[in-house]
């Protein structure tokens, strides 16, 4: 494990980085024991515990998810790292993060990924909000991979500031809708480029597959999320969630381009979408 500030121009510290990138790729025995490996290397910090999660079993277990996926275990690859820019990629969009939105000082820790779909689907790069102010990022330095961590530490920045007031992990469909939709076009404004999960659908299906979900905007069971963003049951697209949250922010700030990202943050989802004027323009 290797660590490295992040300050803004004040000399502040605006960021915690921790990056798991270097390990012995021929010791480990199975995927469980690589996971270890990584757990048992993470600090115990006040406020957020192990990454976020309250004690290394969690931790495991959501890496196993998301640094192997679906794959089966082989032998671990050593994959080639350039840990000089990640480490720039993360520090320069971080600064620019904060200085588009306010946060306290934000905790990143970064694992390899040998996630076949995110390798081939997502440009190799995974992240994920566990807690306020904590990110976790996965990494398999494939095609456009940095541009991939841009994109994915903007993404989970604005849900680490979302998570004080709500943790993500509680929140509603409409809610989940509206804060993903804000962290894509956070994200866009940042690096000028959208995530790939937001194209999947064009804005007129985006309306379309709102009106049915309507009545489903208050729940907030795994069920209803997995069909909605994940595409369970093939009810819905692959991705439609992010699809449909991207296009109703982005009615908004069409309608409000003139509120900072910290005004914008604040403002409650429903009233988000009552006032993006969705599907009428």
């Amino acid at each position: 494990m290797k660590k490295f500030e992040i300050k803004n121009s004040d000399n502040k510290i605006i960021a915690n980085v921790f990056y798991f990138l270097d390990y012995e790729n021929k010791k480990y025995k199975n995927k469980k024991d690589f996971i270890n490996s990584l757990a048992k290397n993470v600090p115990k910090i006040s406020g957020i515990d192990y990454a976020g999660f309250a004690n290394r079993i969690d931790l495991e277990s959501h890496l196993m998810k998301s640094v192997f996926g679906r794959e089966k275990f082989k032998l671990i690859s050593k994959a080639d790292f350039d840990e000089l820019a990640v480490k720039n990629t993360v520090t320069d969009v971080l600064k620019k993060c904060s200085s588009s939105l306010k946060s306290g000082v934000v905790y990143v820790f970064i694992f390899p990924s040998f996630s076949k779909f995110k390798k081939e689907k997502m440009n190799g790069v995974g992240g994920f909000c566990s807690w306020k102010n904590t990110i976790l990022i996965d990494i398999n330095p494939t095609k456009g991979w940095q541009d991939a961590l841009k994109r994915s530490v903007c993404h989970e920045f604005h849900h680490s500031v979302i998570a004080k007031k709500k943790n993500p992990q509680t929140w509603t469909l409409l809610e989940s809708l509206v804060y993903e939709g804000m962290a894509d076009n956070f994200a866009e404004s940042i690096v000028g480029k959208t995530t790939p999960w937001v194209k999947v659908l064009s804005r007129k299906e985006c309306v379309a597959i709102s009106k049915e979900i309507n009545g489903l905007l208050n729940k907030s069971d795994d069920k209803t999320y997995q069909e909605v963003f994940l595409g369970k049951n093939k009810k819905y697209p692959f991705w439609a969630g992010y699809s449909i949250g991207y296009q109703i922010v982005k009615a908004y700030l069409k309608i409000n381009s003139n509120l900072s990202w910290d005004k914008i943050s604040k403002i409650e989802p429903k009233e988000i979408l009552d006032k993006s004027l969705f599907g009428e323009v």
